[in-house]
C-alpha cells in the first residue's frame, strides 16, 4: 500500500472519531471542543493495519502502472495521428492556393504582357558615322 492510503485512512479514522464526539457532546463550549480535539488519542498501529486491510479490500481501483502507461501511449498515438492527418490536409489546401495563385499570375502575364521598349537610335553611332 502507498503512503497516500495510510494517510487517507488515518485522517478518516480521526474524522470519524471527531464526528462521533461532536454528536455526543452537543452542548460543549468552543474552547472545550478545541481542547478535546487536541487530546484525542492517536489510533494504534494494529487499528491502522486493520483499516488499511479493509480499505484495500474495498478499493477496486488499484493502481496498475502498465495499464496507465498503455493508456497514456494510446492517447498520445491518437493525438499524433490526428495532428498528422490534419497537417496533411492543410498542406494540400496550401498547395491548391499556391497552384491557383501561380495560375492566376501566369494568366495575367499572358493577357497583359509587359511593355517592351524599342531601342532608339544611339547618338554615339550616328555621330561616329558622320565623321
Amino acid at each position: 500500500m502507498t503512503l497516500y492510503h495510510v494517510t487517507a485512512s488515518k485522517s478518516q479514522v480521526n474524522a470519524t472519531k471527531l464526528n462521533d464526539r461532536l454528536q455526543n457532546q452537543d452542548g460543549m463550549v468552543d474552547a472545550e471542543m478545541s481542547k478535546e480535539q487536541d487530546d484525542t488519542p492517536q489510533p494504534n498501529e494494529q487499528e491502522l493495519q486493520a483499516l488499511l486491510q479493509q480499505s484495500a479490500a474495498t478499493d477496486t481501483r488499484a493502481f496498475d502502472p502498465d495499464q496507465s502507461l498503455r493508456r497514456v501511449l494510446s492517447r498520445a498515438k491518437q493525438q499524433t495521428a490526428t495532428r498528422d492527418l490534419f497537417s496533411f490536409f492543410m498542406s494540400w489546401i496550401w498547395l491548391l492556393f499556391a497552384g491557383f495563385g501561380a495560375s492566376m499570375y501566369s494568366a495575367g502575364q499572358r493577357r497583359h504582357p509587359p511593355v517592351k521598349r524599342r531601342p532608339g537610335p544611339r547618338k554615339n553611332q550616328a555621330t561616329s558615322a558622320d565623321q
